[in-house]
């Protein structure tokens, strides 16, 4: 259905953009995406949004974010903030000046990464848990196993996730590596809404949410009707807490969903078994071998301690 109004997010800088009588922001061209981004799109067999959409393409279509140079600035100034917060109530100029520049190390590190570890879970007691699991896993055959699926719950917030992986490692071992990457991009981005706007991300998502969300309400004040927002995925946990305490509510029909890409099925022939399953037992089985070379090597080691052989 054709919108009143289309607004985008776009990181783009001041040698782009134009404002129109009304002080709406718009482009002068849709940039071209750079190699990385192109390098990226490859990766995954897809075409980067730049390279597909036309965003100078209707007078309807406004962007609503913030320049780069803003960007950078508001993360500057967030970051001096919390340096600054750091070292409040730190007595005696000589411990002010080393709070300060341990101060400024830990609060980059912290900033950087988004409030707390990218993609951890939020919890201190489901961190411990998966710290534990990975640790007793190593005791057993195979602990890559149990490391990588420690990696797996991490990433993902302290979910387990089982079938998504059950379909990640059904994919893998059907030698489908394009549709696993895919989809292990997909759960990515599923999970990465999780992500509290904290640190950086106070920037990246809060302070470039409020923009669209400014014009969200701008565009009602101009009587449209149908307002698109064209943001990413990390952005909508929040701008949709934000709607729902403005009074807006959701649609009675319910979402609807739009197929970006897709990741199709392993098919599954009745009475055979799944190939992530045969190949998890080869990794045990070589695992088993490992893990009784290694016993059998410290028994052998220990008798020579014991008795004061060189060899057994």
């Amino acid at each position: 259905a054709s919108c009143d109004r289309v607004l985008f997010e776009l990181v783009a800088g001041p040698e782009d953009l134009w404002t129109d009588a009304s002080g709406r922001q718009r482009l002068h061209q849709t940039p071209t995406p750079s190699d990385s981004q192109l390098s990226f799109a490859r990766r995954y067999e897809l075409q980067h949004q730049l390279a597909m959409i036309n965003y100078t393409t209707s007078d309807t279509w406004q962007l609503a974010d913030l320049e780069r140079e803003t960007i950078l600035r508001l993360q500057h100034q967030e970051l001096r903030r919390l340096e600054k917060k750091f070292v409040e109530g730190v007595q005696g100029d000589a411990l002010r000046m080393a709070a300060r520049r341990l101060g400024r190390e830990a609060t980059a590190v912290w900033f950087l990464r988004g409030g707390g570890e990218n993609g951890g879970p939020q919890r201190v007691r489901d961190r411990v848990a998966i710290a534990a699991g990975v640790a007793l896993g190593s005791l057993l055959p195979a602990p890559e196993l149990s490391a990588l699926y420690g990696t797996w719950v991490w990433q993902n917030g302290g979910q387990l996730k089982g079938g998504v992986l059950n379909s990640l490692l059904e994919l893998v071992f059907s030698l489908r590596f394009l549709e696993a990457r895919r989809l292990q991009y997909a759960q990515f981005l599923v999970a990465g809404q999780e992500q509290q706007a904290e640190g950086m991300y106070q920037v990246v998502i809060g302070a470039r949410n409020k923009v669209a969300l400014e014009e969200v309400y701008r565009a009602l004040e101009d009587g449209a009707e149908r307002t698109a927002v064209l943001y990413g995925v990390l952005h909508m946990r929040q701008m949709y807490q934000q709607l729902l305490q403005q009074g807006f509510r959701p649609a009675e029909a319910g979402p609807k969903w739009r197929r970006a890409w897709s990741v199709p099925a392993v098919p599954k022939a009745a009475g055979t078994a799944r190939p992530w399953l045969l190949g998890a037992w080869v990794l045990l089985w070589l695992g088993g071998l490992d893990y009784s070379d290694v016993v059998r090597h410290s028994v052998e080691v220990s008798d020579c301690l014991r008795f004061g052989a060189q060899s057994v």
